[in-house]
């Protein structure tokens, strides 16, 4: 009959990239941000949009690019060690038990997208680059004075799972393409949703999307880069760190917080007191 699953790996698994409450967690996401791409579009490629005289904040111009799955690859390289401000994770949490080096981008070599860029000049003195989410085109960020601010999107996002978990949704949705009708006319029913309910968020083609599309939901947080023990940690060290209490942990990042302080008090103390 040739229906025989594959075997995967991580099919009894929880996925990686869902939390306690069964919404994709921010932690295992990847985020495009407009400010890294908007320079890459050559000057020539933005279109003038019409002007409005009476609105502070309009949009100017639009532009769109089609990144490949290289280009996101050194983008994500090029980011230095960040973290979600105020996202103090414990041991509990499903997305924080695997490292984020051991995650992957999870794209074949021809992937290639295509996003819309716009520029918007929010007042005299600052101009903003936004996305055009290509699912929905919600917003996600700035302010909702309009319906077209609505289709503003600072970030997009893109799940990242293991390597594990990569490799058996390929294997799922070849299997799936492969013996479609053959499931159907055995009334296969219960596999088919296991290895949708369980792969379908990796299946072809892959998309970045606002965090509406995806089901994010981690609040209104902004990221910074770390500075403290964490910024180097290897995945065991990572993985200790996340056992620590979280009450330990937060009381050793005061005190990296206090002792930088203090050492900005005396720099300062020192140039006004030669």
């Amino acid at each position: 009959m040739g229906m025989v699953p594959p075997s995967l790996k991580t099919l009894r698994h929880r996925p990686t990239w869902i939390n306690r409450a069964g919404r994709v967690d921010r932690y295992a996401c990847f985020d495009l941000r407009a400010s890294d791409i908007w320079r890459l579009v050559p000057t020539g490629d933005w279109r003038k949009a019409i002007r409005s005289p009476r609105a502070k904040t309009r949009l100017i111009a639009r532009a769109t690019i089609t990144l490949c799955a290289a280009q996101l690859q050194r983008i994500r390289d090029a980011r230095l060690p960040l973290a979600l401000a105020g996202a103090h994770r414990t041991a509990k949490s499903n997305a924080a038990k695997v490292h984020p080096h051991q995650r992957t981008l999870a794209l074949p070599d021809d992937w290639a997208c295509k996003l819309t860029l716009e520029r918007w000049r929010m007042h005299a003195r600052l101009t903003q680059h936004f996305f055009q989410c290509p699912a929905c085109g919600q917003a996600e960020g700035g302010n909702r004075q309009s319906k077209i601010d609505n289709r503003k999107s600072l970030k997009l996002f893109l799940i990242t799972p293991t390597p594990d978990e990569w490799r058996d949704a390929q294997r799922a949705a070849t299997f799936l393409s492969t013996h479609h009708d053959q499931l159907i006319r055995h009334q296969q029913f219960d596999l088919m949703t296991q290895l949708f309910d369980r792969y379908s968020a990796l299946f072809p083609p892959r998309q970045l999307l606002c965090r509406t599309c995806l089901g994010i939901r981690y609040g209104e947080v902004k990221r910074e880069v770390i500075h403290d023990e964490r910024s180097h940690l290897t995945p065991d060290q990572w993985t200790q760190w996340i056992a620590l209490d979280h009450a330990h942990r937060r009381l050793r990042l005061a005190k990296q917080r206090l002792e930088k302080m203090k050492q900005r008090y005396d720099e300062l103390t020192g140039e006004n007191n030669p």
